[in-house]
């Protein structure tokens, strides 16, 4: 982020519009066995260029900002222990793609 830009914020629909064009809700399933499958939840932003911008969105939801080597790029995940923050905001700042499905489910 420039020093000029305005660091991003959980009062207002900006990270809401920001999702609804580059943002995903996962949900995966990893059974190697029939007992006990992994399930993972997240809410993901990928993003080139953008690494201090996802740095301070991984501040505000608990999320944390990896660098994935197959686009050059990061991702800014948020894992089901700390869904808390980025459900509560959603609630107030609706989604308005058919990310809202996703989210939902």
């Amino acid at each position: 982020m420039d020093n000029g830009d305005k660091a991003p914020t959980l009062d207002n629909a900006w990270l809401s519009g920001f999702t609804d064009a580059e943002g995903c809700f996962t949900i995966s399933i990893i059974s190697n066995r029939t007992e006990n499958p992994q399930i993972t939840v997240r809410f993901i932003i990928p993003q080139k260029g953008e690494e201090e911008l996802l740095k301070e969105i991984a501040k505000l939801l608990k999320g944390r900002v990896s660098f994935i080597k197959s686009y050059n790029g990061h991702n800014m995940t948020v894992n089901l222990s700390n869904l808390e923050k980025t459900i509560t905001y959603f609630k107030n700042n609706k989604l308005k793609t058919k990310k809202l499905i996703s989210y939902e489910k």
